[in-house]
Order: structure tokens, then sequence, then C-alpha cells
């Protein structure tokens, strides 16, 4: 085992990970991941955007209607 991972497949292991690295690494991803995705980024923030402008405009609707 110890022989395939070092020799064959040149893979080397970190004993000591701390674990403020893997957060801020998974910070920095994700960060990367939303800019890299710009257009589904837009997207979902225009279809967040625009559902409450829609939820909000039939609201104000039906509350004319309770006025008349």
């Amino acid at each position: 085992m110890e022989y395939t991972r070092d020799e064959i497949f040149s893979v080397d292991y970190e004993e000591n990970v701390s674990k403020i690295r893997d957060k801020r690494h998974f910070m920095t991803n994700a960060i990367g991941k939303i800019l890299r995705h710009k257009i589904i980024t837009v997207a979902f923030v225009s279809f967040l955007l625009f559902s409450g402008l829609n939820f909000f405009l039939i609201y104000k609707f039906v509350e004319i209607f309770k006025i008349i």
C-alpha cells in the first residue's frame, strides 16, 4: 500500500493540516466558484430579486383592491 502511494501515484500526504487553513481554503474556493460562474450567479440573484419584487407588487395590488 505504501509503495503504491509513494512510488506509483507520487502522492504525498500532509500529516499536520490545521483546521484554520482548511476553512480559509474552503472560503476562497467558494468565492472562486462564484466568480468563475458569473452567468449562473447573476441568474440566481436576479431570480431572487424579481421573485421578491413580484411578491411585493402582488401584495400591494391586493391591498389597493381592499381599499376599493
